[in-house]
């Protein structure tokens, strides 16, 4: 019995082993192509990412000048928003306030930086402006812009631009910054930088006393006025020196100093670095209090204009700043023995006011006869010299005479008696 074997014949079906090899290879290189795009990409964010940082980083804009100007009363209706008629004003007459800031920024990046908003601040006020850009003018800063609602401002590498801003509140009025209070100007660019420059306000430093001047008869103290120790800010040098000086009107205390301006006290104003207060300088001073006390205060202004205010002194009355300046007589036309006028001796102080209670030396030659050698001048700042009273004089004969009169070192006054 025979047995017959036939070998098994497997269907060859799908893919033969070059296909799949094929295959594979394909597979390979689309997964390794598409993790080369994946870092690629990957790599690309990150130098994206890394020059955003960089730049981000190395974004320096710098206020390099700021011209201020004070609140005018002048009009500007060619500037944006403002005419000749309410409510739009541009200026307004208040010169204790700002009315305008014209800012030179310089872009110290090798990159673009774009300007967002400009923030101007003081101790009690902040202001926010968003930044459009018009050019208004070509000159030798450059392109000149003005500040207005809008996007951003973009600042070319290493440029420099002017940039205007009307400090007001479109109104009558101004945003409530004062030449007297320091400031801060910010830039917020559009990459999330905040550039801050202050501005600060000068320090005024008055030392204020008392100095004794030399005339050719007498020695008259007079208040000293010093503000070299005062400083400015900023770099910008002080180059306005304001004294402000208070008077009492009638009651010459400290305590009208602290009253009503204009009703207990007036103000005058004198100006220097280095100077003095003389009272007869101020005709519209009242002659009662011109020898004390004053209160004295000192003001400086720098080159950029802001203002810096120092403490008030206090100067004591001192009658020494009101010395015996002059002694007169007088007798009238043609005096004489036999008319027998009256003579009338005046001391005043050097502000021309009549001073009671001071001697006076007398004496006579001739045909008259004193009946003192000295006087004292009453509340008039006179004595008056009768003929045969007292005080007064006589004649012994109907001739000539002299009478002269002294007080403490000045020029003696003469009158000259005929026959």
């Amino acid at each position: 019995m025979f047995f017959a074997f036939r070998p098994i014949v497997r269907p060859r079906r799908g893919v033969s082993e070059v296909m799949g090899a094929l295959l594979l290879i394909v597979v390979v290189i689309v997964a390794v192509a598409a993790l080369a795009s994946f870092v690629s990409i990957a790599e690309a964010n990150a130098n994206n990412r890394s020059a955003y940082l960089t730049n981000l980083k190395n974004e320096n804009l710098q206020v390099v000048n700021a011209q201020f100007l004070a609140n005018q009363s002048l009009l500007a209706p060619t500037l944006p928003g403002c005419v000749s008629t309410p409510p739009n004003y541009c200026y307004r007459s208040n010169p204790m306030h700002w009315g305008n800031v014209t800012l030179t920024i310089r872009n110290s990046n090798t990159a673009i930086s774009n300007l967002n908003e400009i923030k101007i601040s003081n101790s009690t006020f902040n202001y926010w402006m968003p930044v459009w850009y018009e050019v208004t003018n070509v000159g030798a800063l450059g392109q000149e812009f003005v500040a207005a609602n809008g996007n951003f401002l973009p600042f070319p590498a290493k440029a420099t631009i002017s940039i205007f801003l009307p400090l007001t509140n479109g109104a009558l009025d101004t945003l409530g910054f004062l030449r007297n209070s320091s400031l801060s100007i910010t830039l917020l660019t559009q990459a999330g930088n905040f550039f801050t420059t202050v501005f600060n306000t000068p320090t005024a430093v008055g030392q204020v006393g008392l100095a004794t001047v030399s005339y050719q008869y007498f020695n008259r103290d007079v208040v000293s006025l010093d503000g070299t120790q005062s400083q400015g800010a900023n770099s910008s040098q002080i180059v306005g020196f304001n004294w402000f000086v208070d008077v009492p009107v009638s009651t010459c205390t400290v305590t009208s100093l602290n009253g009503v301006r204009g009703t207990d006290y007036v103000q005058v104003q004198v100006t220097g670095k280095i100077t003095r207060f003389f009272q007869e300088s101020f005709p519209s001073l009242s002659s009662d209090c011109l020898t004390g006390p004053f209160r004295v205060g000192l003001s400086v202004t720098d080159q950029t204009g802001f203002i810096g205010n120092g403490t008030s002194v206090i100067i004591p009355a001192d009658p020494n700043m009101a010395p015996i300046a002059s002694v007169t007589a007088s007798a009238g036309a043609s005096p004489s023995c036999t008319a027998g006028p009256n003579i009338v001796v005046t001391v005043t102080d050097v502000f021309g006011r009549p001073v009671p209670g001071i001697t006076v030396l007398a004496a006579a030659t001739g045909a008259v006869t004193l009946s003192a050698g000295s006087y004292q001048t009453g509340a008039g700042g006179t004595v008056t010299l009768t003929k045969g009273g007292t005080p007064g004089y006589s004649c012994t004969a109907a001739g000539n005479a002299i009478f002269t009169v002294t007080v403490n070192n000045l020029p003696g006054a003469t009158v000259v008696f005929g026959s």
